[in-house]
Formats: C-alpha cells, structure tokens, sequence
C-alpha cells in the first residue's frame, strides 16, 4: 500500500491513502485512492446473471484494536507506536479483544499512522463480501470503483460495495460476462474527526482509547 502525507498539515487527507491495482481495461499497473466516494454503477435484477453470493468475515477474524508501528520524525527515526481501540460496547456478541499489528517503514508521521491503523480496523469491521455475474455493460468498471447493488433476496437496497476484483469471461454464446467481487462500503471508515498531531519527545507511545465509533456495518 502507498501512504503519502501533506507535511504542511496536522492530518494527512484521505485521498493520499492508496493501493496498487492492476487495471484490466488498460492492461496496466494503476494507483487506486482508498477515499471517499460515490457510487458510479447500479446493479439490480436486470443486471446481475444468475446467483448472488454474499459472504462475512468469521468472528474470530474480525479484529477489535490496532497497533500501527513506525520510525517516528520527532524521535529522529526511531521506533515508535500509535494504538487504537474500538470500545467493548460497540463489540459483537461473544467477541474477544483481538489486536492487528501494522508495521510500516514508510510513514513517519504518528496522525499519519493513526489514520493508516484506523482506516485498515474499520474496513475488517465491514466484513460483507458479495460475487455475481454481469454483462458486458460493466465493462468500463476497474478495482476501486464503488456500486451500488439491490436484491430483494438478499434484503439489500442501493447498498453500497467497493470492487475489489473484476474478472472478464469469453461466454460460449459469443457473448461476455464479468465476474465481480465487491466489498461493503462505508464513508465513516475515513472519518478523520477525532485525529490530532501529537509532539513526541519519548518512545512510550501513544494510546487513544474509544475514538474509533463503530462503522455502519448494516446488519
């Protein structure tokens, strides 16, 4: 993943968060921002072939605190630490305290850090995972792009997912179909609201407790 961060503010926008995408339209490498947005894209009976699979995460995997560590600016590039927590209220019924371990070389930034951590425990939170088929008019679509699907089997109205893997098949009819692979999506996973820069002068650490709030995961 890329993280870059605008050294003339306090807290790094989202759209400098990133991945690396390989984009099957053009054949080649792309940047893929990790922000906010909009749906570009509807799916309903009327273009979805066949079955809808909708999938979550098992509790076990699901993750509850995140502990983000880094060569620190203010520590000279030492190693430093920003830990983060979704408050035991907001836990689902029989879950434990399970903590993900981020460690990164390229950020130096501790608000930087933190929103990093933040935004990968929100996202595991939105554990829905949904596949079906299209036809050829979602051909345009690249990973990254977020629709919107409605199933009334599935209970689901406009819900939003972001897609996160496309697949392009030569149908035996001579037609296409696409293969799409789309996760829940949700704009608080990049609410920077409760980040602040904190100066370091030590390696203790800093620890920020129920700042998080819970995504809404729609269950």
């Amino acid at each position: 993943e890329i993280y870059q961060c605008d050294w003339s503010s306090d807290v790094c926008s989202s759209d400098l968060n990133a991945w690396i995408a390989y984009d099957i339209s053009t054949g080649l490498w792309s940047v893929v921002p990790n922000t906010k947005g909009t749906s570009i894209f509807s799916f309903n009976d009327s273009n979805i072939i066949g079955q809808i699979s909708v999938t979550g995460t098992n509790l076990d995997q699901l993750y509850t605190a995140v502990k983000v560590q880094y060569p620190s600016i203010d520590l000279v590039s030492n190693p430093d630490f920003i830990q983060d927590a979704i408050p035991q209220a907001n836990w689902l019924p029989n879950e434990s305290y399970k903590i993900l371990d981020i460690q990164t070389d390229l950020v130096n930034n501790p608000t930087q850090a933190e929103y990093m951590g933040v935004v990968e425990l929100r996202q595991n939170r939105l554990d829905q995972t949904i596949s079906f088929k299209t036809d050829y008019t979602a051909m345009g679509l690249t990973a990254g792009d977020i629709i919107d699907v409605t199933s009334g089997a599935y209970g689901i109205t406009n819900k939003l997912y972001r897609i996160i893997s496309l697949k392009e098949n030569d149908d035996s009819d001579g037609g296409i179909s696409i293969d799409i692979t789309a996760q829940e999506y949700s704009d608080t996973v990049y609410d920077t609201s409760n980040l602040n820069y904190y100066l370091r002068t030590n390696s203790t650490g800093i620890q920020t407790i129920g700042n998080i709030g819970i995504p809404e995961i729609g269950r």
